[in-house]
């Protein structure tokens, strides 16, 4: 059965360049969310996506990388007078063809004359496990030469992308767009930000396991909870691990916003030494992994 859009959907209708077509497997809910956005306004900036899609700044940035990277958008700026006497200039974003496309000559060359480009061929196509043709190349090229990324953050961005299986020259140029879009340019600044980083998704990591969500992506609003959970709450494997089993207990599933209403509940909630909030507690590690297992196990019997 085929299916068209009604005819009166049509009469107001905005266009979606058909080179997006090519990226839509590779597109996740956030990253589409924001094309359409993007398609339908024109010129816009992050902080109305984050605003009015009620998505995470940091997933907005990415989706945003994801576009560039792709050559969809591109950074533009535009004078907006708040006040007089002070005229601010604000980034915004366009849809518009953005990185370059380099010729065989053009990379040829640059392998030639830059040993350090030479070294960063050379590392990355060792941590990526392939060899690259003419547009991986030009991609690579890219990262140095059009985002004007320091080699050595190049490389720490390839390997953190590496050790977490995500081997795609797409994928990484995300990560480098996200870093330039905030300004992390120097190695130092790059470490600190890719530790934080793997902290979280060793943190989400462990969540998803433990809800037994492995197998599927997580929504914008389930990483925006998690985020919470890390960065605002400073909650610990132990708390998460108790949400989930008066989760369970209560609606007989595992779900991120009935433990994230447990967890603010628990925040609010006499303690046994009469203060409010959630009582830290130790050997959170164990506590953790035994909830793993017990889910793991329970799934094991049902499936029997």
């Amino acid at each position: 059965m085929q299916y068209e859009i009604s005819k009166k959907w049509l009469d107001e209708s905005f266009a979606v360049p058909r080179a997006c077509e090519a990226f839509f497997a590779e597109a996740g809910e956030c990253e589409l969310r924001v094309l359409l956005f993007a398609a339908a306004r024109g010129v816009f900036d992050a902080e109305e996506i984050v605003a009015e899609l009620n998505l995470p700044e940091s997933d907005v940035r990415e989706a945003l990388a994801f576009w560039r990277g792709a050559g969809l958008f591109s950074k533009t700026r535009t004078a907006e007078k708040k006040t007089p006497q002070k005229p601010k200039e604000e980034e915004r974003v366009k849809i518009v063809s953005s990185r370059p496309t380099y010729s065989s000559l053009d990379l040829a060359a640059a392998v030639e004359n830059s040993t350090e480009f030479k070294s960063l061929v050379d590392f990355a196509e060792k941590r990526l496990e392939k060899l690259f043709n003419r547009a991986e190349l030009s991609i690579l090229y890219s990262f140095v030469n059009f985002y004007e990324m320091p080699v050595d953050v190049v490389m720490l961005c390839i390997e953190a992308c590496a050790k977490e299986g995500k081997k795609s020259l797409r994928y990484i140029e995300k990560l480098i767009i996200a870093l330039a879009d905030d300004g992390i340019t120097a190695y130092e600044d790059a470490d600190a930000y890719f530790a934080r980083r793997a902290e979280y998704l060793s943190f989400e990591g462990k969540i998803r396991a433990l809800c037994g969500f492995t197998s599927r992506a997580l929504t914008a609003a389930e990483k925006k909870i998690i985020t919470s959970w890390k960065d605002e709450y400073k909650y610990g494997e132990a708390e998460v691990q108790e949400a989930y089993e008066k989760t369970v207990n209560a609606i007989a599933k595992p779900s991120l916003t009935y433990m994230n209403k447990v967890l603010l509940t628990m925040r609010e909630q006499p303690r046994d030494d009469g203060e409010r909030g959630i009582k830290k507690t130790y050997d959170t590690q164990s506590r953790f992994e035994a909830a793993v297992k017990r889910t793991k196990k329970k799934r094991g019997e049902e499936k029997a």
